[in-house]
């Protein structure tokens, strides 16, 4: 028998001494499935507050420790639901019962340990709300309407959260006046900092209607690299203003890891459900197998710290880069927009005469405003059902639709246009190419080798047999660019095959490596020339003669 939902009888039970008026009852007993169901359909109805991520249950806290994420102001987190803090919710709203098997009447119980742990193991609570993140923005659906009142948003499974009593308030039906001006304040922010050009404004604020749209729109969303050429450019300000205006807050910093370690951080901002991720003071090259992987992921997998586990959780962070002439891998390139600046200037720090001479503080002074200005854009352009003719920008043709659609449709040029400089910085490309240098001057075009038998012959077990003439000491720098060897170390035949395999069939004026075929240690590699290029050549040839 169960008192969930109970009639008159069980209600005047409830309010007997020892129980608790206002609770639903639950009868336990040894149907522990009936129980621990009955268990879970009254959090499902009464406390609105927990919810269902990535295989645990868990709440919206306001937090500003994290072991990896640094917090300058409290901000929402998404928290794990540990086991004592779910059995002091279920009390909250559930009276347990059990019945003396003697005289046939109920006595007030504590919930067993075994219905708690079966709870929050149990990996699946199909009535409990889904969540994918946490805003303190009104949040933007895909249909362009805007969720401005806190709490829960079922449309697209995320709490908004506002830091402030009031929230900015986005007009129906908005005329192009207001939607002219809300674009001219936003742009007015920024209007003393040095871009390099018009295009990297554009990706200014793409930069910031992307982290305002971004539950509106399907699949990832590139990340932004605001690269300064020295010190002082603004990039960091420009990057920290769009957190003010969408965060009400400093956004989450974190200082850049090689894939492993990265790996590690994507993990705990997956988990926190962050919306903006920002790391400042970029040294060396930007890129590895880990930060590729998040930025082309809405949904990132992992192991659970210390177990052999695996959880997937959403992730839909936008990621934030800043630093000065910032070398890219090519991989990482091509799911980047590049935010230009460009002060020109000895000391760019020591400039005055600005529009906002404390930008930072005006910012937040304004945020309703500025926040209604990047929503009232987005939600116009989407009921305007108008968008501009756009090359393709593969892997994020959802962001290209909603935001590069929107940023174009105001008149703007298109941000993606500071790709193209994304190409130039790619210091992958410069290595290929020095290593198709040496190669060619090494090996005669069309002769096999593995990487190991390179290694072999460049650098002997007796260092004074090494062969010191050109082609080989052009060809063991190129090995040791190629792997980031460090100077006097020996590059290992696994590094480099690896950096072969990145290599493979990615072709730099008119060269190429190849696969030639299963040598005795291993894949061999050649040096070849696209058709075009022999072509060319040939007739070249012909023309000495």
């Amino acid at each position: 028998m169960s008192l969930h939902n109970a009639d008159t009888d069980v209600k005047e039970r409830d309010t007997a001494p020892g129980g608790s008026p206002g609770k639903s009852a639950v009868i336990v007993d040894t149907n522990e499935s009936r129980v621990v169901q009955e268990t879970i359909d009254v959090l499902a109805e009464q406390d609105l507050q927990i919810y269902k991520r990535g295989g645990s249950l868990v709440r919206v806290v306001e937090g500003d420790k994290h072991p990896t994420i640094d917090r300058a102001t409290p901000t929402p987190v998404i928290f794990p639901v540990s086991k004592a803090h779910l059995r002091e919710r279920i009390t909250r709203v559930i009276q347990f019962w059990r019945e003396d098997p003697k005289n046939g009447r109920h006595a007030a119980v504590h919930p067993p340990k075994w219905l708690v742990e079966a709870i929050a193991d149990r990996g699946e609570w199909p009535r409990i709300q889904a969540l994918q993140s946490v805003s303190t923005a009104p949040i933007l659906r895909p249909d362009g309407t805007v969720h401005d009142h806190p709490g829960y948003d079922p449309a697209t499974a995320t709490v908004y959260w506002p830091l402030e009593s009031s929230g900015p308030r986005v007009p129906d039906h908005p005329t192009d006046q207001q939607i002219c001006a809300s674009r001219d304040r936003l742009l007015r922010l920024v209007c003393d900092m040095p871009f390099a050009n018009e295009a990297s404004r554009s990706a200014w604020l793409a930069a910031l209607l992307t982290v305002v749209g971004r539950f509106a729109f399907e699949g990832p969303a590139p990340g932004f690299l605001f690269d300064g050429n020295t010190r002082g450019s603004g990039k960091s300000l420009a990057a920290r203003l769009i957190g003010l205006i969408v965060l009400g807050a400093e956004p989450s910093a974190t200082n850049y890891a090689h894939s492993e370690e990265f790996r590690k951080k994507v993990t705990a901002f997956a988990k926190a459900g962050d919306p903006l991720v920002f790391v400042d003071n970029l040294n060396g090259e930007l890129g590895n197998d880990a930060l590729d992987r998040a930025l082309t992921a809405t949904v990132w997998s992992d192991r659970t710290l210390g177990t052999h586990e695996r959880i997937e959780l959403p992730l839909l962070a936008t990621w934030f880069f800043t630093g000065n002439n910032v070398a890219v891998g090519a991989d990482t390139a091509r799911r980047l927009m590049h935010v230009r600046f460009e002060a020109l200037t000895d000391k760019p720090e020591e400039r005055s005469g600005f529009t906002y001479p404390d930008v930072t503080r005006f910012t937040r002074e304004n945020r309703p405003q500025l926040l209604a200005d990047a929503l009232l854009i987005l939600s116009s352009y989407m009921k305007a059902n108008t968008a501009p003719t756009l090359s393709p920008f593969g892997g994020f043709e959802g962001w290209s639709r909603l935001v590069r659609g929107a940023i174009v449709w105001l008149g703007l040029p298109d941000p993606c246009g500071t790709r193209a400089t994304l190409e130039e910085i790619d210091d992958s490309a410069e290595r290929l190419s020095q290593l198709l240098d040496a190669w060619s001057e090494y090996l005669p075009e069309g002769k096999d080798v593995t990487a190991k038998h390179l290694i072999q012959c460049l650098y002997p077990a007796n260092p004074t047999q090494r062969p010191r003439d050109r082609a080989s000491e052009l060809m063991r720098d190129a090995i040791e660019s190629v792997t980031e060897t460090p100077d006097g170390k020996i590059p290992e035949a696994r590094q480099l095959g690896n950096r072969l395999k990145s290599f493979y069939r990615r072709v730099q004026g008119g060269r190429y490596l190849d696969y030639g075929g299963k040598g005795k240690h291993g894949k061999t590699w050649r040096l070849c020339r696209t058709r075009a290029s022999s072509s060319i050549e040939s007739v070249n040839d012909a023309e000495k003669f």
